[in-house]
């Protein structure tokens, strides 16, 4: 009986990983120092980042209508204001520009120090907004809260559509 050839391991190796279709990386150098792989992280994290600006952005953008609104009140300015409210709710709730301003003068007058808002939530879906605040006014020597929610439209720019203060 005849002895058939051995075959050496390693030729045997590379036909199984052949037979696999595996490649072995031509060169043993680490992979952390490839610039590729920094490359990608750096896209992944730069990504990560653009997204979370974004996102705060356009969380941001309806509170900021709503607290534009409130410092035109403080500063007795329907224009400011008119710039972040809807032209027909204004009217229903201030019917003009001299309607408002008096009456944000007045209440301005009772105030002890600024109002202070705070968000408690922002609820956005396509181009509307709901925002709820709490909303504390101080008067000597009270204090009240109010818990209001404001409704906004984006139609190029965020506007309050409805608000209600309870």
């Amino acid at each position: 009986m005849a002895k058939s050839p051995a075959i050496p391991k390693t030729l045997a190796m590379a036909t199984l990983l052949a037979s696999l279709r595996l490649h072995l990386p031509r060169s043993a150098a680490p992979a952390s120092s490839s610039p590729s792989w920094w490359g990608l992280l750096l896209l992944i994290a730069g990504g990560i980042t653009v997204g979370i600006m974004a996102f705060r952005n356009v969380v941001n953008a309806p509170k900021a209508a709503i607290t534009g609104f409130n410092d035109a009140w403080l500063a007795s300015d329907c224009d400011a204001a008119l710039e972040h409210m809807d032209q027909e709710i204004f009217e229903i709730y201030f019917v003009d520009c001299e309607t408002f301003e008096a009456a944000a003068s007045d209440e301005n007058a009772s105030y002890s120090k600024p109002p202070k808002i705070s968000f408690t939530s922002v609820n956005i879906v396509n181009s509307t907004a709901t925002v709820e605040t709490t909303e504390t006014f101080y008067y000597d020597p009270d204090e009240r809260s109010f818990e209001c929610t404001y409704e906004l439209d984006n139609n190029g720019g965020w506007l309050i559509t409805d608000m209600v203060c309870n």
